[in-house]
């Protein structure tokens, strides 16, 4: 039977009920139950979250955010938070632990990059250093020691850790079940800029004479799961397409080994027609049904949240910035998506990725060596204090694999 603590508070919110189960129960394994009252429980130990400490109880000031419902009143930072690298308790954890979990400056902060998106080099987490941490992870474990010290019977157990292998599928070959005219394009650069060994190999490719340097699924765990881009529109979108029967033949054989999630279109991030049409469209190929997804180029939307759930995605994997490895939301852990519109706790998970290696190519530049040391960095910082430790590769970034596995 899970340890028990009851909290005092001066109004039970979603807010509050997001927070204080992933800091005491997803964490520390503890049962909670609030109470709007200023009494101690006769039975269980009472922990005080109320704004003004109570005498003789154990005290954790909530801070501005959790119990408030004035949305426009608090989209920053709690400004009053000094240091969040403080190994001393209490200080506005819940505050703090909520502004992360439900990625709260997305919605405030107007610092965008090519893409629309927020970059890590703008967010709170990096302006105090500790981006690149499991930071609730960190809070979370000595706020457990904290508690242990003043009421020795609650022990908290450590989450279970977990790993999972992601791929991102943008192309599904480089050159193989290509239509004659897209093939002909890149042949003809090839030809121009004098590459004509390239040529060659691009054309076996095509032809399917030599295996696609895209197509090494094998070597991905079969635990992994794979999402796949539907999308054909061009720019960014360049799947071979639904109607494409080498594409459709493939995807059918890959889901026989792995499981397959949806990889939406840059128009199905704000459209739901787009996105419900693409995943349809998979799992008619597949014959399963597909409840995970990532965003491409990591492109979201005010709308896109509640679009996934409407079509019934029930775990998202676009929790990271493409800049920078790191945690988005402050933790290793999957956290239910925080719907600010109707502020209540939303049905959909978001689950973090902490390490890319697009960011590593795309962003930070790095070498083989040193993608490997960033690589076991973030895997550490993601297992230590319980939780998941989710990569996302790339098909068509082969050496990247190679080298940190």
């Amino acid at each position: 039977m899970q340890p028990h603590l009851h909290l005092l508070v001066p109004q039970i919110t979603e807010r509050a009920r997001l927070t204080f189960k992933h800091l005491f129960t997803d964490y520390l394994g503890l049962t909670i139950s609030m109470e709007v009252s200023n009494q101690k429980h006769p039975h269980y130990p009472t922990l005080s979250c109320l704004p003004e400490p109570l005498e003789g109880m154990p005290h954790l000031p909530p801070g501005s955010l959790v119990f408030s419902n004035l949305i426009t009143a608090n989209v920053a930072f709690p400004s009053s938070v000094k240091n969040i690298n403080s190994n001393t308790f209490p200080f506005e954890l819940p505050s703090v632990a909520f502004f992360f979990l439900s990625n709260m400056q997305e919605r405030a902060d107007s610092t965008r990059d090519a893409w629309n998106r927020l970059p890590a080099s703008a967010r709170v987490a990096q302006h105090f250093g500790v981006y690149d941490q499991n930071i609730i992870g960190r809070w979370a474990q000595q706020l457990g020691q904290w508690l242990n010290g003043h009421f020795p019977e609650l022990t908290p157990s450590a989450p279970p850790v977990h790993q999972q292998i992601t791929v991102d599928v943008d192309h599904l070959y480089q050159e193989f079940g290509k239509p004659l005219l897209p093939f002909l394009r890149g042949a003809l650069g090839c030809a121009r800029r004098g590459h004509l060994q390239e040529l060659f190999h691009r054309y076996q490719w095509w032809k399917g004479q030599k295996t696609d340097p895209f197509d090494h699924f094998e070597r991905y765990p079969h635990s992994s799961i794979l999402f796949i881009q539907m999308g054909n529109q061009g720019g960014i979108d360049k799947s071979l397409g639904a109607q494409n029967p080498i594409f459709r033949k493939k995807i059918k054989e890959l889901s026989e080994t792995f499981t397959i999630g949806l990889h939406p279109s840059s128009r199905a991030a704000i459209s739901l027609s787009d996105l419900q049409n693409e995943k349809t469209q998979l799992e008619e190929i597949i014959g399963k049904s597909v409840t995970q997804s990532r965003q491409h180029y990591l492109l979201t939307s005010h709308a896109l949240w509640k679009n996934l759930e409407t079509v019934g995605i029930r775990e998202d994997f676009t929790a990271l910035s493409a800049d920078q490895n790191g945690f988005l939301l402050g933790t290793a852990l999957p956290v239910n998506h925080y719907d600010f519109n109707s502020e209540k706790i939303s049905d959909l998970i978001r689950v973090p990725s902490a390490w890319m290696d697009a960011t590593g190519y795309h962003y930070l530049h790095l070498g083989a060596a040193e993608m490997k040391s960033n690589h076991q960095k973030m895997q550490s910082e993601s297992l230590k204090y319980g939780g998941w430790w989710c990569p996302v590769y790339h098909n068509n970034y082969s050496l990247f694999l190679d080298e940190v596995n």
